[in-house]
Order: structure tokens, then sequence, then C-alpha cells
């Protein structure tokens, strides 16, 4: 993260007198203060990383609740990580109540804010207030979803699924409104959940539309972003058309499914949803295009773009009493649909990036010819300028903030098991498939009900 200084060489903000020529000066200088103030708290932004990707939660949480609000710009990713924090360490109503209010912060944003979130996708905004990537505010709401599951709260964690495709309508929009085009227009993870949660309370229409909506909209995505759709939603179109007198719709879908009389296999059984996060999610790094003009200037254009973040998890095993190892299949991956939005914004608005590098360009050659005049004042001013811009351009990075406690993707494993009480063991694996995190959960399943838990890994040994 870096703080560029954006100089203003108004009348009204520094006048024309030598006065004013040093009090440009001045905030020139101020540069390396910013600096100070900004590696302290990268400093206490890396210490929390470390202690989170080790699973040491309680420490992690100490150290993010000392660095939120010190740096109102980084308030939105350290909310929303302090949230998942709270989530991993299972004080679910705590954790809904920071993510509601980062919920909040992204709605002022994407309301009262647009252009100031239309400038901050054109880069180099890291001194802007972090407004989160599409996926992160989709990814808010699932959180809090996963939250009300945790609690057996079905309503709440439905209501919260949904909000997912409302904000993406209204983030497209906005974004078609200034020709800016995406194909990330729906979130099928959502859609996925939501039909869980449905068909978990009963709703099995409801259920039924919205594992339809989750099949289209793995298809869309899977074409643009290389994004996979979980086997099991063929076996769920057919089971939830029966169950909602779809019969019709049901035999269609049965042509794509394994599995005969979908409704006949499940009666009077119970389901245990097992949703599991694996790894880290990918993490931004700070690109440079550099143009040299010959004459010692250059025009300089940085952006970000998602690297892979190294994990030593590969994968997870899921064992129920009675049943023995359940697949597990990937339900949404993350860095994979981070790494292609990002690709894609890049090109959308690479044009007006490089055209406000070139106005500066200009700005800069402007400093020099008056550096040459013979006024004296004019000629600090023109010295000024173009010091001011070579350092904010030195120093200048893309902006890399991003919601790291995410995870790098999220495995579902379902069996549907006899009404009782059931173990459930949960054993994540190194990348020498060494079982290192070994989780035991207790659940109590009724007949026609699904019980949910959610996981998360942890990179083992420190």
């Amino acid at each position: 993260m870096s703080n560029v200084l954006t100089v203003s060489l108004s009348s009204k903000r520094f006048g024309t007198s030598a006065y004013g020529v040093v009090k440009l000066f001045a905030t020139v200088a101020s540069l390396g203060l910013l600096a100070s103030n900004c590696a302290s708290h990268t400093e206490l932004r890396a210490k929390f990383m470390h202690e989170f990707r080790i699973g040491s939660y309680e420490v992690a949480r100490d150290v993010l609740v000392d660095t939120t609000g010190k740096k109102d710009d980084n308030f939105l990713v350290d909310i929303m990580d302090l949230g998942m924090t709270l989530h991993r360490l299972g004080r679910y109503e705590e954790s809904n109540r920071y993510l509601e209010i980062a919920d909040d912060r992204i709605k002022e944003h994407f309301t009262t804010e647009i252009s100031e979130v239309l400038q901050a996708i054109a880069w180099n905004e890291s001194a802007a207030p972090y407004k989160g990537e599409e996926y992160e505010r989709n990814l808010v709401d699932i959180i809090q979803a996963f939250n009300y599951l945790c609690m057996g709260n079905l309503q709440g964690a439905l209501i919260e699924a949904r909000q997912v495709s409302h904000k993406l309508d209204h983030y497209t929009s906005l974004l078609e409104a200034h020709e800016i085009e995406s194909a990330y227009k729906s979130d099928p993870f959502a859609s996925y959940l939501a039909a869980l949660i449905y068909e978990a309370g009963g709703s099995y229409d409801d259920a039924y539309l919205s594992y339809r909506k989750a099949h289209s909209d793995y298809s869309n995505l899977g074409e643009a972003y290389n994004v996979s759709m979980p086997e099991p939603i063929a076996d769920d179109l057919v089971r939830t058309a029966q169950l909602s007198g779809r019969y019709s719709e049901a035999d269609e879908w049965r042509h794509h499914s394994s599995i005969g009389n979908e409704r006949e296999r499940v009666q009077g059984h119970g389901e245990i949803v097992v949703i599991i996060g694996i790894g880290q999610i990918a993490h931004k790094v700070s690109r440079k295009w550099e143009v040299k003009d010959g004459s010692g200037d250059e025009v300089v254009v940085t952006y970000p773009e998602y690297q892979k973040t190294p994990s030593k998890v590969m994968d997870a095993r899921v064992a129920v009493d009675g049943h023995g190892e359940v697949n597990t299949e990937t339900l949404h991956e993350l860095s994979t649909l981070a790494m292609e939005v990002m690709k894609e914004r890049n090109e959308a608005v690479k044009d007006r990036a490089v055209a406000r590098a070139i106005a500066r360009y200009a700005l800069k050659k402007t400093g020099r010819i008056v550096t040459g005049s013979n006024s004296t004042v004019a000629k600090a001013a023109g010295i000024a300028t173009w010091i001011s811009i070579n350092i904010a351009e030195q120093k200048e990075t893309a902006d890399t903030r991003s919601w790291l406690t995410l995870p790098e993707k999220y495995l579902v494993a379902r069996v549907w098991v006899r009404p009782g009480s059931v173990n459930v063991i949960i054993e994540f694996q190194t990348n020498g498939y060494v079982s290192y995190q070994r989780e035991v959960r207790q659940v109590d399943v009724e007949p026609g009900s699904k019980a949910f838990i959610v996981v998360h890994s942890h990179e083992p040994g420190n």
C-alpha cells in the first residue's frame, strides 16, 4: 500500500505568491511522514494475517481490534477481516454485527459515491477509502448467511443469500450506465446456497427455482470465467421438481442425473451439508507500465493484478457415521473468479487510466517549461510541480488492498442419512496429503431436514 500525493496547482489552494510556493514544498515534504504512518499500519496488518493464517484467531482478533479505525481509508477491509475472524472463532452474532457495518459502508459507497467508485476502478487510488471488489461485496452477505446457518436461523440465512442478486443487479446497472461491461452479473454460489436453505425450510418450489438459477449461473460463469458446476445440482433439480409437483420438469432433468427417483431415495431421511473453506484467496500485486519519451520523462500507469496465494492446504476429506468417506465437490472458486473478473475490468478501464497518466505527463512537461521562466515565483512553482509528480510516480503503486481472510475456494460435501445423532469428521490435508487439521462435529438430523456445518482450514505449522 502507498500514499500517492495529489498536488493541486490551482490559485484557490496555493495562490501565486511566494508563500503559496512554500506551502507547496511543505506538502511535497510531507510524503515521508505519510509513508511512515502507512508502514505502521502495514506492519500491524502483516502480524494480523500471520496469526490468522496459522489459526491463532484470538491473537489475530486482538491485533485487528488495535488496527481497525486507525486509517479510515482501510476501514472497510479491516471491518470485513474482523467479521471473518469472529466467524472463525464461532462468535457468529458478533461477526454479523461487524459485517452489517461493512454492508452499510458498501451501500454508502454505491449509492452516494458512484463517481468516486468508478475513479477507484481506474487504478492508482491507494489513498482513497477502500470500496471492495464485486465478489467481496457478495461475500459480506454470504458469510452473514453462514453465521445464521451456524446459529440455526434459516430465515436470516435466506435473507442474506437473496441480497446478493439484488446487489449484483444494482451494481451491473451502474457500471453499464458508465459504459463498463461485465460478465459477472450473477453469483451461482449465492443461488445454490439459497436453494439449499429453501429446501431445508420445506419451500420446495422456491428451492427448485433457485437450483435452476444456480445451474444457469454456473453455466454462464463457467463459460466466462472457468468456474465449475457442482455435480449434485442435477439430482437437486430432479428431487425438488418432484417435491413441488413439477413432474415433467423432473423427467427432463433426470436425463442429466445419475439417480432415478430422487424423491423416493431420500424419503424419510435428512441431509448433512458440510461447506468447507480451503486455503487463502488470491492477493493483489501492483503492476506498472512505463514508456520513456527519450528526454528523461516517462508515462507511468500502475494497475492491480491478482496472484494465487501459496498454501499448503490442498484438500479436505469428510467422513460420516455409517457412510464412510463422502465425496466433496467444488462449490465456489473465489481465487479464479477474482483473477478473471480483475482481468476483464482492467481491459475495460485501461483507456481511461492511460488518459489520466498522459494528463499527468503533460503537467510534468509544463513544470519543466515553467522552470525555465525568468520569474522566480513561477520557476519555483515549476520545480515544485516537477519534483512532486516525480516523487508521486516513484512511490505510486496500484491499490492492492483486498479481503484476505477469505478462502481460496469452497467445497461442499452432502450426504443423506437416517434421522438421529451423527458424527461428522472433517480432515484437511497438506500438499503431501498428510492430514493436519481434524474436526469432529456431532449433529442431530431430523426427517426431511438439512443440518449445516461450515468449517475453514488454516495453514499447518507456523
